[in-house]
């Protein structure tokens, strides 16, 4: 769906003034995604998690001030890294199936992983083998990265509480 900055510029100001909005109690709305997924309804937009704008030109991000926020998904270096990580550090989900969801920000997280940044690059790191690689990302492909969705990010802000939202 394209959507002109005209239209998209009164949707928005539409749901800032709506002051306080209830979310729904059901599937799809209990995450922390959900503040997200309801400015997407009110704004009459299919967001989700695809690498391509929202309304054709932008891309529109929820941010409450106080948790991390994904602005893009970009798969590490070298090739092939993640099974061996998996098989080393995951663990067995309630299917049974080896599985490994993990993020890495701030210092040493609980799992042993930490963020090594060096001259050409972002690392990740274990602390029970500090001299291995387990990912990594070149710095140019992280800043283009950034660029390409930053430069076509609207970003709104606002606050949940009590099963409601206000942006």
């Amino acid at each position: 769906m394209t959507l002109s900055d005209a239209e998209l510029r009164v949707r928005i100001n539409d749901v800032l003034e709506a002051g306080w909005i209830k979310i729904p109690d059901e599937f799809g709305y209990r995450g922390t995604g959900a503040p997200g997924k309801m400015l997407e309804e009110l704004l009459d937009i299919k967001g989700g998690n695809r690498d391509e704008p929202d309304t054709g030109k932008w891309e529109i991000k929820f941010h409450s001030g106080s948790s991390l926020l994904t602005l893009f998904h970009l798969e590490g270096m070298p090739k092939g890294h993640l099974h061996p990580i998996v098989k080393k550090f995951g663990w067995q989900n309630r299917d049974g199936r080896l599985s490994f969801r993990h993020t890495v920000h701030g210092s040493v997280t609980a799992r042993g992983f930490y963020v090594e940044n060096d001259k050409s690059k972002i690392i990740i790191r274990n602390k029970t083998e500090p001299n291995e690689e387990l990912a990594y990302w070149m710095h140019d492909r992280l800043i283009n990265a950034f660029a390409y969705k930053f430069r076509r990010l609207v970003l709104v802000s606002g606050r949940k509480h009590n099963g409601s939202v206000r942006y």
